[in-house]
């Protein structure tokens, strides 16, 4: 995604960016009810990310949400 977000705003393409963010508001609504819980969370944080007024910030770089979902699924390194 940052990738898309930096080359949209190197060409002058910043109707991209919504358009990204409507289609992961639009993906969130539709998501099956089998979804991983994290989903829907990072697909919104997603998008309120690129309509945001940092979004436009070339170096700005969007980061994951962090989640309890997340933090549960990080296994510490076994011990040797």
């Amino acid at each position: 995604m940052n990738r898309l977000k930096r080359n949209a705003l190197c060409i002058g393409f910043h109707e991209l960016l919504q358009g990204v963010a409507a289609t992961f508001d639009r993906e969130c609504t539709m998501l099956p009810g089998t979804s991983h819980p994290d989903c829907a969370l990072q697909l919104t944080h997603a998008a309120a990310e690129l309509r945001s007024s940092r979004a436009t910030d070339l170096e700005y770089l969007i980061q994951p949400l962090g989640t309890k979902f997340q933090q549960q699924q990080q296994l510490p390194p076994p011990h040797r």
